[in-house]
Parts: C-alpha cells; sequence; structure tokens
C-alpha cells in the first residue's frame, strides 16, 4: 500500500489556505522522492518549511536539513502516512497559524474579591507554572500566596506540568485561592474523631497538611501534640463510606493509607485510656460489636448499647467465636443471635428490628469463621442480641393522600 499526504499550500497575503491537493508514494521513497512528487503537483519547491499535521498536533520540519539523508526513508524523517503537509513560502507563518488552531485555549478564572471572572488566551503546551504567573500579573499577588484550583475545588499543584497535561480545556473555569499552595506531594487531610461510646465520627477542627511519604505515626504524634496527650494513647483509623474503618499501623505511609493524592480525604483518631496493642497475628481483625436491648415500654422499640472493640481469628471454630461474642456484650451464647452491619445500614432502632437476625445453632460448629460467608475484615459492626427478647415493631401510621378518594363498593 503506497504513502499518502495530503498537501496544503497557505497563502501569507491573505493568510488563508488554498485547495488541497493528495500525494502518493511507494512505501519505501525516499524525503528527496516526496519533494519530486510534490514538485511536480505544485510547480517548483519553494518552500523553506513545511508545517506538518502529524496525530493532530503541527511540527516543524525543515526539507534542506534532510538534504544529506535524501535517501532517508520518510517514516524515518517523521512523515508518516496520512500526515498533512503545509507548504509556505514565509518562513514560520503556517505553523504559528496551525499552532493556534491547535494550542490555543481560552482559561477563565475567578478575581479574588471580584465576581466576575477574568480570562487569558494561552497556549496549552506552556507549563502551568507560567499560566500562574501570567494569574498573577491580574490578581496582583505573589504567585506563592495563592492556590490554583479547580472548579470543583480541587487543588493543581504540579507547576512543572503542562496545561494540556493537566487537563485543563478551552474555556474552563479555574479557582483562584488565597493561601500557600501546596506541593506535588504534599496533600491536605480531614481529621475526624472516632468515638466508641456513640459510634460516631465527629469532624475534628482543623486539617492536616503532610507529606504522601510520612508515616501515619508522624500524623498521629503531630496529633497527639496538639491536643496534649501521650502519642500512645491515640490510634489512627481508616474511614470508609462515612464510617470507622480499619486500625491503621503507624509505620504505614500516608501514600498508602490514601486515595491518590486527592485533598479532602479523611482520616479518624480514637483517644484510649491506655495503650492499645496493634500487634496481631495473620488471621486476627478486630470488630465493633453493638448488643441490641428489646424496649422495656410500651411504644419503645429497643436501642443499641455503646459498641466495644472484639479481637477475632478468622480461623476459630464458630463455636469458639460466638462464645467470644457472647462474652463482650454478656448474652449466653445458646442465645446469641447476630447480623453484619454493612456500610450505609440504618442504626436507628425501626430499622435494626428488620435486620435479617441469624442464629448458629444449626450451624456445625466446626465451621471456619472464614467459612461462614461473611467477608468479615477488620473494623467490621456486628450487632447482637438475645433472641429470647423478642423484636417490637414501631405502630404504622397510615396519612391519607391529600386529593385522592377511596371508591368503595356498596
Amino acid at each position: 500500500t503506497d504513502l499518502c499526504y495530503r498537501v496544503v499550500r497557505y497563502d501569507v497575503s491573505n493568510s488563508k489556505f488554498e485547495e488541497p491537493f493528495f500525494v502518493s508514494v511507494p512505501q519505501d521513497a525516499t524525503v528527496a522522492r516526496l519533494q519530486s512528487e510534490i514538485a511536480t503537483v505544485s510547480g517548483p519547491m519553494t518552500a523553506t518549511i513545511w508545517a506538518l499535521v502529524v496525530d493532530g498536533k503541527p511540527l516543524h520540519f525543515r526539507p534542506e536539513e534532510f538534504s544529506a539523508k535524501e535517501l532517508a526513508q520518510l517514516s524515518q524523517a517523521g512523515l508518516q502516512h496520512g500526515a498533512t503537509v503545509h507548504l509556505e513560502s514565509d518562513d514560520g507563518a503556517v505553523l504559528k497559524h496551525l499552532e493556534t488552531l491547535w494550542y490555543g485555549c481560552t482559561v477563565r478564572f475567578n478575581t479574588i474579591g471580584h465576581p466576575s471572572p477574568q480570562q487569558l488566551t494561552i497556549d496549552r503546551r506552556m507549563k502551568m507554572g507560567q499560566l500562574k504567573e501570567e494569574i498573577a500579573q491580574v490578581v496582583r499577588l505573589q504567585p506563592m500566596l495563592f492556590k490554583v484550583c479547580r472548579a470543583n475545588g480541587t487543588e493543581i499543584k504540579d507547576m512543572d506540568k503542562g496545561v494540556g497535561d493537566s487537563e485543563i480545556c478551552d474555556n474552563d473555569l479555574l479557582k483562584i485561592e488565597e493561601g500557600t499552595p501546596l506541593q506535588p506531594h504534599e496533600v491536605s487531610v480531614l481529621m475526624v474523631e472516632f468515638r466508641l461510646e456513640d459510634f460516631v465520627l465527629q469532624p475534628h477542627s482543623s486539617a492536616f497538611v503532610t507529606d504522601i511519604n510520612e508515616t501515619i505515626g508522624a500524623i498521629r504524634d503531630r496529633l497527639a501534640h496538639q491536643l496534649n496527650l501521650q502519642p500512645d494513647l491515640i490510634t489512627m483509623r481508616r474511614v470508609v463510606s462515612d464510617r470507622v474503618g480499619a486500625y491503621i499501623a503507624p509505620n504505614t505511609k500516608v501514600h498508602d493509607t490514601l486515595t491518590g493524592t486527592v485533598d479532602g480525604q479523611s482520616l479518624a483518631f480514637q483517644r484510649h485510656s491506655s495503650p492499645v496493642d496493634l500487634v496481631r497475628g495473620p488471621e486476627d481483625i478486630i470488630v465493633f460489636v453493638r448488643r441490641f436491648r428489646t424496649g422495656d415500654s410500651e411504644g419503645v422499640v429497643g436501642h443499641l448499647d455503646a459498641a466495644c472493640e472484639v479481637r477475632l481469628s478468622l480461623g476459630v471454630e464458630i463455636s469458639a467465636a460466638v462464645a467470644i461474642l457472647a462474652k463482650s456484650c454478656d448474652i449466653d451464647p445458646g442465645r446469641l443471635t447476630i447480623v453484619k452491619a454493612s456500610a450505609g445500614t440504618p442504626l436507628n432502632p425501626d430499622a435494626v428490628v428488620e435486620l435479617d437476625w441469624e442464629s448458629f445453632s444449626e450451624v456445625d460448629q466446626t465451621t471456619k469463621l472464614q467459612d461462614l460467608g461473611w467477608q468479615l475484615s477488620e473494623g467490621a459492626l456486628l450487632l447482637v442480641r438475645d433472641r429470647t427478647e423478642k423484636l417490637k415493631r414501631a405502630a404504622q401510621k397510615y396519612e391519607r393522600e391529600r386529593g385522592v378518594t377511596i371508591a368503595r363498593n356498596i
């Protein structure tokens, strides 16, 4: 199959392209052969530059640079099949025109204190640092005193990256925020406190800026200093779907804990009255257990006790696991029923009574906990209750829908 090229001559006098024509040459054709074929159609070669469009990008190519390599094959010269060759007589004019078409980009940005956005026309190949310098002249701030953020508030940190590589498109809106910009290896983390007694995550007063190569233990130490506590009385936990998750070992790096370097992710911390032993066997996990107690008065469905933490081994038999869980909440093992509360499970009493409670009295007691099918992992929440306590359901309330007439058979 021959190589085909689209050839367009650029008229500098009116800054317009003439009608294109097409040239085909054999696969093994040289640069000299292509020049000859183009000259046959367009006349003598007067172009000093061929401006090529290859893979959607305009490139410089000077035929005279290959005078010593006239026998070089076109593929070696970067002239791939399907490229558009723009001929011009004025050095560089067509290339500048093409670059404006391909790389020109308008970005809008808010100026601090002004509601109406400003805009700049830039080259998408420029570095983010260059764009920030141009924005700095408009907002009249030193570049190190403000952040460049996307419309969703995500900070663009890498100033050595190209504008196009930073996925900034034509007419995008950027947000300019005062403050010290973060470096590409830094991330802002939201700290939340986990309280075992009411099983809630309480937002902490401030965010932490940390290096992604910092350890979780270093963050814990800084937090302990801020709270005036001993570091070994604080443990750090993951946050999964707005619920507290597994413990994080102190030597774990931040980049192994968070998802990428996205700012605004949460880490939870928990206070303890005594140091917590985080050393465990390969099958050991720590789960949360909350007992549900049936209401003892009319109209009261029931309530959940405060959570407790229980260490389990996935390799133990069901009988041993049930005994451990029953002891943690003072229930006879023979009367224990359990339900695993997945992420998003409502924990209000009306919803809890409707869950599928399981009793293990008919399950082979030698079955391993890991073979139960629960997919238990660190930080899982187990709800337990005494099956002799009969569940109460709230009385259903029905309200007549307005504007609706109910037909009755008479």
